[in-house]
């Protein structure tokens, strides 16, 4: 009789899961490379968990909230993360950065997009897992873009990057 109720209360899960899309979120997704609806443009979004990038001078460490649950925190000032899109269309895009920040010292990085110029980025908020400021950039030839993110300030918590058709 045992065996019968286990069964039965497996297949009663395992329907449940299916009706509920098997319960996948933000959080369960897989932390790769992949498309999904950006929560800031509102239009398709290529996304790159931080951890898959090259890091140099870094770790990955637990984050709740995150993707996968995991970011990336530089460790010393000579500190990148490198990423190359195999193939992104020629045009113009928005990347943003998601992340933790500390507090006022301790919430900047630096991104260098396509070849364009560093520039030092941060999020509004301290202590929750927001977007830093947009960049704007230009992709000029459809092919690779080299993403580089670098140590501005300690502690800061990396998730994501989102690249995002700009408007």
């Amino acid at each position: 009789m045992r065996g019968t109720m286990a069964l039965v209360l497996a297949a009663m899960l395992l329907v449940a899961g299916c009706a509920t899309g098997g319960g996948k979120t933000a959080a369960s997704e897989p932390a790769v490379t992949g498309t999904k609806r950006g929560p800031v443009e509102g239009g398709p979004a290529t996304v790159i968990e931080v951890e898959n990038f090259k890091l140099t001078k870094a770790k990955v460490i637990d984050l709740a909230g995150a993707g996968g649950g995991k970011a990336v925190v530089f460790t010393d000032e000579a500190a990148e993360a490198e990423y190359t899109v195999p193939a992104l269309p020629k045009g113009t895009y928005d990347v943003v950065i998601f992340g933790v920040g500390q507090s006022d010292r301790e919430d900047a990085v630096y991104i260098r997009v396509a070849g364009q110029s560093e520039e030092r980025v941060f999020p509004d908020e301290w202590k929750k897992l927001l977007p830093f400021r947009a960049v704007r950039f230009t992709q000029p030839d459809n092919g690779p873009c080299k993403i580089v993110l670098s140590f501005g300030e300690e502690n800061v918590q990396l998730d994501r990057v989102e690249i995002r058709p700009g408007k």
